[in-house]
């Protein structure tokens, strides 16, 4: 069985664009305008647009922030988060994906305490009961882990017997696994002796303030605020919350648009790391198959942009219903996070991405 790194189609399209500024791309080809980024500032003329998109795409909600100068200049809230109940900004939402870079974060800012090193074999700490007779798991680290090189699938239950093996030798290729992340919660929480959910409250949430963000649905919160997932007819899905009892760290962080732009500007000001650990974080660390521009750092996507741009971090998610995305422009200290509710939500993504970044398409 192989496994890939795999993103949303219109995700690529939209960002691969953003990389055309590089070279003259062939006719019909998508490119960026040789002006480059234009200024997000300007991208709330499309209030009048987004609902007719998310009309189109049979999208409720849309939840959106926009980062400029390297701090949060405005959010926007659109539709129905669930039925019933308008979207606004204290709306709690599954981000799917975008769990991974707050544990990458939340990781590398434990390292910068001394605790081990990126290079460091984690079997010291954790291994596997389903790898354990698998000399591979001494390879391991948390820069392969971070970076996707584990050799794990994206999920065990893809399995036989659904049990955890390697696919591939760690650090022998890219692919894409939650399971990755969730082996890195067991070192983290091993060698901390504080569960992950502690460990991402003392070095990120607390000092950024994000007093809604929790690994799983807290019990305690008020369940109408949920955001509810929704097929591509737009009808409402029946998913059970994945509790904080079963934290995961690749899935399932619970978050408000507001709490995640402040994680986001907080990465724009270089996430509270120590220099050359956010270097690392921020640089490729393994290049997609044919893809020279477009590769992993530690927990984000790394793509080559414009002059005035030249690292692009982004993350996608997507669950049944709910698809989630973060776009960072360390170099100007801008970005956008976005969250919707649909299936088809990432139509909705790529002409926001295409209209705020001023992508224009080029024809004959």
């Amino acid at each position: 069985m192989t496994h890939q790194f795999t993103r949303s189609a219109a995700t690529g399209v939209a960002l691969g664009a953003l990389l055309a500024c590089h070279a003259s791309p062939p006719s019909g080809a998508v490119r960026a305008p040789e002006s480059g980024v234009r200024d997000l500032s300007s991208a709330f003329a499309l209030d009048d647009s987004i609902p007719r998109w998310l009309t189109d795409a049979h999208v409720p909600a849309l939840a959106l922030a926009v980062l400029d100068g390297g701090r949060v200049t405005s959010t926007r809230t659109f539709g129905v988060g669930r039925p019933g109940r308008m979207l606004d900004t204290t709306a709690l939402w599954n981000v799917a994906s975008l769990t991974k870079p707050v544990v990458a974060v939340t990781t590398l800012r434990y390292l910068d305490g001394g605790a081990f090193s990126l290079d460091d074999p984690v079997d010291r700490w954790w291994i596997d009961p389903d790898v354990r007779d698998d000399p591979r798991h001494a390879l391991l680290t948390a820069r392969l882990i971070m970076s996707h090189q584990t050799g794990f699938p994206n999920w065990r239950w893809s399995l036989p017997g659904e049990k955890l093996a390697f696919q591939a030798a760690p650090g022998a290729k890219l692919g894409y696994s939650g399971e990755g992340f969730e082996y890195l919660r067991h070192v983290l929480e091993q060698r901390s002796g504080a569960s992950l959910q502690h460990l991402a409250d003392s070095l990120v949430f607390a000092p950024l303030g994000m007093r809604e963000t929790t690994f799983g649905w807290n019990p305690e919160a008020d369940p109408g605020r949920l955001v509810a997932a929704h097929d591509t007819a737009g009808a409402a899905l029946a998913i059970t919350p994945r509790p904080m009892s079963r934290a995961n760290a690749a899935d399932w962080l619970v978050t408000t648009i507001g709490d995640y732009a402040r994680f986001a500007a907080s990465v724009l000001h270089g996430a509270g790391l120590a220099p050359a650990t956010y270097a690392e974080m921020t640089r490729a660390q393994v290049a997609f198959d044919g893809k020279p521009n477009e590769a992993m750092g530690l927990g984000w996507e790394v793509m080559r942009g414009p002059v005035t741009d030249p690292t692009i971090l982004l993350h996608s998610g997507s669950d049944p219903g709910i698809k989630t995305i973060v776009i960072l422009l360390p170099a100007s200290r801008r970005g956008l996070v976005l969250f919707l509710n649909g299936e088809r939500g990432m139509d909705v993504v790529l002409r926001i991405i295409k209209a705020h970044f001023a992508i224009r398409e080029l024809t004959g």
